[in-house]
């Protein structure tokens, strides 16, 4: 890789190879939304607003009922993962807003994260990014 278009740190440069790309682009991915949901703004600027909805508060209390027994980081990486590699465009053309989001997961990236099984079906992939949002700052309130 040019060192012009690379990567600037020397010990990504020397450690990273092929195998390592989605795991390291999982990790920026995930740390570029954090940051930006620090910030107050939006990690799913161009997302379709389909996937936008915000979850009431009763949905919202049960979903991080569920957040107290997963693995956040874990979560975090997939969601972000099939937000941005299944949805952002597939999801134009395919009526998901009503699927839940516990199905997604389990069923495109064969979810093994403990506890998954107990989100609602209620939780669906209408509230991906308020889902995504959440998460975010319940893990930022924990630590």
């Amino acid at each position: 890789m040019p060192q012009d278009r690379g990567l600037v740190s020397p010990k990504a440069q020397q450690y990273c190879r092929l195998k390592h790309v989605l795991a390291l682009w999982r990790l920026l991915t995930v740390e570029k939304g954090r940051r930006l949901v620090a910030r107050r703004q939006d990690p799913f600027e161009d997302f379709p607003q389909r996937f936008k909805e915000d979850m009431s508060n009763e949905l919202k209390s049960a979903f991080k009922a569920v957040l107290k027994k997963i693995n956040i980081g874990q979560f975090l990486e997939e969601l972000m993962t099939l937000a941005l590699l299944e949805l952002k465009h597939r999801g134009e053309t395919l009526e998901l807003e009503a699927y839940p989001l516990k199905a997604a997961l389990e069923e495109m990236y064969q979810s093994k994260l403990r506890g998954l099984s107990t989100l609602p079906d209620e939780v669906e992939l209408r509230y991906l990014a308020d889902c995504w949002v959440s998460a975010v700052r319940f893990q930022t309130d924990l630590n």
